[in-house]
């Protein structure tokens, strides 16, 4: 069975290919209506994969694809802005000690996450999610110091990078988070991850928590919002 994966519609061809052979089924994920920039076809602003293994969608979500068919959907109470912080109200990731998120977040999300006991730490960075990638559920990368020294007080182990060398239209820079997505073997990233600076370190550490590093392509790194793995 292959793995479905919520990919952005931006997604380019080079970059679908690559999965597809890697034998992904690849699900659009739409675009936000009131976000006006290419953040609103970014899933990590769309979608939540909730601790139950239920998906939160944005209610301005403008899917292209009936995601019902493939899990189980909830539409959140929770309006999404236009602009920041409040656009990323679903932008944040849960570890198994925690929840880290920005001060805005979806009430099914912090709802879910106080069920299983698991802390609310609030950081500065509203787009946590993009600026992490989350190796495990113990095991982060991330190019944001507050959210590094959120888990690394809350038992974590974290890697600190920059976001230099990952592109996003519109913006001086992408986030690393927003480049990337794992599996249970490999983190996979859109772009050549081999050029960035930190890249020795990226390798060795997603080596250390038995994670193999893979480019889908030799283009600069691009955030086109992470890939949401569906369950």
């Amino acid at each position: 069975m292959k793995t479905r994966l919520i990919v952005s519609s931006l997604l380019p061809e080079n970059i679908r290919h690559p999965l597809a052979c890697e034998g992904f089924e690849l699900i659009n994920a739409g675009r936000s209506s009131v976000i006006c920039d290419e953040t609103a076809y970014h899933p990590d602003m769309l979608y939540f994969l909730l601790p139950n293994n239920k998906l939160l969608l944005s209610p301005s979500l403008e899917p292209v694809h009936n995601l019902e068919t493939f899990c189980e959907c909830i539409v959140s109470k929770t309006h999404q802005g236009a602009k920041y912080p409040f656009d990323c109200v679903f932008n944040c990731f849960y570890t198994k000690y925690c929840l880290i998120s920005g001060r805005y977040t979806a009430e099914e999300i912090t709802k879910s996450c106080e069920e299983l006991g698991l802390k609310r730490v609030t950081v500065n960075q509203g787009y946590a999610a993009c600026s992490t990638v989350k190796l495990n559920s113990e095991a982060f990368i991330t190019s944001d110091k507050g959210i590094a020294k959120a888990l690394s007080e809350n038992g974590h182990d974290v890697l600190l990078v920059s976001n230099d060398g990952v592109r996003l239209n519109g913006y001086k820079n992408g986030f690393i988070g927003g480049c990337a997505f794992t599996t249970n073997d490999t983190v996979y990233f859109t772009g050549k991850i081999e050029a960035h600076e930190s890249f020795a370190e990226i390798q060795s550490f997603c080596e250390k928590h038995n994670k193999k590093v893979k480019s889908l392509c030799s283009d600069p790194l691009y955030d086109y919002g992470g890939s949401i793995v569906l369950p």
